[in-house]
């Protein structure tokens, strides 16, 4: 009688399984019921998936392929936006625009806020040429060079610990050193790169791609504070092209948009390790634990001059961060990065 029941309860448990993949049955243990809100996440979950099905509904015009492209009339209308983003508008008699930036390694936009009578830049170039001087271009130049330099000094093969900010726009980029160098050499090293990159705060303008957000202008309500950061993160994901591809970054509001991701990026997801211990970090894979234990809700706190806010963003270059930031209330809004915490640490292994 025994023999007859267990083999019933295998019969069952084959039958669930082969209608159930180990990996939809993992990530369906996943239980969102208990995360805390704060905004209204379903609205702010609305807006970032119309928002992302624009940016991947555009196609890239072949004269944007060719380097040093010239913006046609025809192009998309960036401005778009805000039929979307309905809680930002621009500053008055102000509208949104972009350069295209491309070589034989890939392109992007860098979008830019400009008075609606002033004429558009025509190229990439003629745009730098403008705002250089602003920027500091070739002073940050030099002290990224010398960044650059440095590392390559402890190992001709180590790729560069800190890429150029105005073509990296994803946390992936840190580098594990190798475990031959010595404590004392890592401590150089990290003593130097803090030194030179506190060299680069001389110059507060050298985030020239971000000057467009000092144009828009917020509702108060506590959707526009987080309208404002998608803007700031996905604003110029269209027309990405190859290397472009890098900057993939995204907000995840919920545990079931995480899911999607994992399922959306063939990602493997694991409970356990070969030892039957937890495993909270892995790279190449995600650890269903460490996921459960994520409250992926965006929170915004008012405070009497500044809105504190904090998002859970993925990347494939990094995996998933906390990210906080502090918006001033008052127009323009200036946003200050806090430093960002990685949750879960995933790299998909590609290099363009």
């Amino acid at each position: 009688m025994t023999r007859i029941f267990n083999s019933a309860v295998i019969f069952l448990m084959i039958s669930f399984f082969s209608c159930v993949s180990h990996q939809d049955y993992l990530l369906g243990k996943l239980d969102a019921s208990s995360e805390k809100v704060d905004v209204d996440t379903k609205a702010f979950q609305k807006t970032i998936a119309d928002l992302s099905r624009l940016v991947e509904s555009l196609e890239l015009p072949k004269h944007l392929e060719k380097e040093d492209a010239v913006r046609e009339n025809s192009d998309f209308d960036i401005n778009s936006y805000f039929k979307i983003l309905t809680h930002l508008s621009m500053e008055e008699n102000y509208v949104l625009d972009y350069a295209y930036y491309s070589n034989f390694l890939g392109g992007e936009p860098y979008i830019y806020a400009r008075k609606k009578e002033s004429k558009p830049f025509g190229s990439y170039s003629e745009y730098i040429d403008t705002i250089k001087k602003e920027a500091n271009i070739d002073e940050v130049k030099i002290i990224k060079d010398e960044i650059s330099k440095t590392v390559k000094e402890f190992d001709e093969e180590l790729p560069t610990l800190i890429l150029p900010e105005e073509t990296i726009k994803t946390e992936g980029d840190e580098k594990e050193l190798p475990s031959t160098w010595s404590a004392n050499e890592i401590d150089k090293l990290n003593k130097k790169i803090k030194k030179l990159e506190g060299e680069l705060e001389k110059f507060p303008r050298r985030k020239y791609w971000q000057w467009y957000l000092e144009h828009i202008k917020i509702d108060g309500s506590k959707l526009s504070y987080l309208e404002l950061l998608l803007l700031k993160q996905k604003g110029n994901q269209f027309y990405l092209r190859w290397h472009g591809g890098y900057n993939d970054t995204e907000i995840v509001c919920s545990k079931a948009d995480a899911i999607r991701i994992i399922k959306e990026n063939n990602i493997e997801a694991y409970t356990e390790d070969d030892s039957g211990e937890i495993t909270d970090i892995s790279i190449g894979r995600i650890s269903i634990a460490a996921i459960k234990e994520i409250d992926f809700s965006p929170k915004v706190i008012s405070r009497d001059e500044t809105a504190d806010v904090s998002i859970v963003t993925f990347t494939k270059w990094g995996g998933f961060y906390r990210k906080n930031f502090t918006i001033s209330k008052k127009f323009p809004n200036k946003i200050t990065e806090k430093e960002n915490e990685l949750l879960i640490k995933y790299d998909c292994g590609i290099f363009f």
